[in-house]
């Protein structure tokens, strides 16, 4: 079998790297990983610069600031150890999920218009419906108490925002479906995973850790734990308003206006923490709305980690292992003073009320 060199379009990436060195020793599958990585990249690269069509007021989504950034944080995430030990179908499915996780964000107006009119008898090749489209639509319109017929920009973004995971997915599993069906399926299912619930991928039959895919074992819920979380720690600089918007979903117009100014949080590192590793997200910001919205991105980010965490832990793999202990955010307030408000439950005052109030300091109440 002829050796493959890296293509100019990859990103020259640990990722990449270990994947050409497999592929080209593996023989006891015929499936050329490099040329078939490459072509699905020209495809995606030209199709998610549409993104910014219909989000104009968002950072770039294109491969140049998103895609290929990815690549950069999933060898420090991931590390040296893991990436080694994958063989070459984990590796390039990997990489076929982070060039097509977002693919469905890329909505042409040919697309838009089967969707809102309903009318899907003579769908065009180019146009890739979900199966159960008619059934989003007619059920996001009827929560948002509008016509389908008459949607605004903003639902349709917020449509488009709820369902693009899903569309990935469709687009990735018709691109490989004549091809190769085990990366077909694999890879759709990876692609919406990384906007499932976190019960769905901890499914044993949906998300195994033991697939069999070109003879080799492909470990399908580590690889999505990876998808999730490498799309969400790409969050620095320019990425960030997106990230924000992608996933926290703010409705405040402050959101979109001041995020453009502001380039508040810095890419993440992964520096050595006791036996372990963290997380490090620093940034700084002079506008307290931009403060409280890294806040809400936060407790979010905080979240996320701990569920993947969770499930990589149960999941007690031989090397798929992050070895990540937590997320450390320094965000710098700059010419103000922040205050957290929030309310907590005071469980003592609860039981003085009970006690003395309610039961007049009966002391066997609470024995009963």
């Amino acid at each position: 079998m002829e050796k493959i060199n890296k293509p100019e379009g990859l990103p020259d990436c640990k990722i990449i790297n270990a994947l050409i060195t497999k592929a080209n020793t593996k023989t006891d599958y015929e499936f050329n990983y490099i040329n078939h990585l490459e072509a699905i990249r020209k495809i995606i690269s030209i199709e998610v610069s549409r993104i910014n069509l219909l989000f104009p007021e968002y950072t770039p989504h294109d491969e140049q600031y998103h895609l290929k950034r990815l690549f950069y944080v999933a060898d420090q995430m991931l590390g040296d150890d893991i990436i080694e030990n994958m063989n070459a179908t984990e590796l390039f499915l990997l990489c076929v999920s982070l060039y097509g996780h977002d693919w469905g964000m890329a909505m042409s107006e040919e697309e838009k218009s089967y969707i809102l009119t309903g009318n899907d008898e003579d769908v065009s090749s180019t146009v890739n419906l979900l199966d159960d489209e008619k059934n989003r639509i007619r059920e996001f319109c009827r929560i948002k108490n509008i016509e389908v017929g008459k949607i605004e920009i903003e639902d349709w973004k917020e449509y488009v925002r709820l369902t693009h995971a899903f569309r990935s997915g469709k687009r990735i599993k018709k691109y490989f479906e004549p091809i190769s069906s085990g990366i077909a399926d694999f890879a759709s299912r990876i692609c919406e995973g990384h906007w499932l619930d976190f019960d769905i991928i901890d499914d044993y039959t949906s998300y195994p850790t033991d697939a069999s895919i070109h003879r080799e074992i492909v470990n399908v819920k580590a690889l999505t734990i990876y998808v999730r979380l490498i799309d969400l720690l790409d969050l620095g600089e320019d990425r960030t308003p997106f990230i924000l918007w992608k996933f926290v979903a703010p409705r405040n117009k402050f959101s979109k206006l001041e995020w453009s100014k502001h380039r508040a949080l810095q890419p993440v590192t992964f520096p050595k923490y006791q036996l372990t590793r963290s997380i490090q997200v620093d940034g700084s910001t002079d506008d307290q709305n931009v403060y409280m919205s890294i806040l809400d991105l936060k407790r979010y980010v905080d979240e996320q980690f701990r569920q993947c965490s969770d499930i990589l832990n149960r999941i007690n793999h031989s090397y798929h292992k992050l070895n990540i202990s937590h997320i450390d955010w320094r965000i710098a307030p700059r010419g103000f003073e922040p205050v957290a408000i929030q309310f907590e439950f005071d469980r003592n005052r609860m039981f003085d009320i009970l006690g003395d109030e309610i039961y007049r300091g009966n002391p066997y109440v609470f024995v009963r």
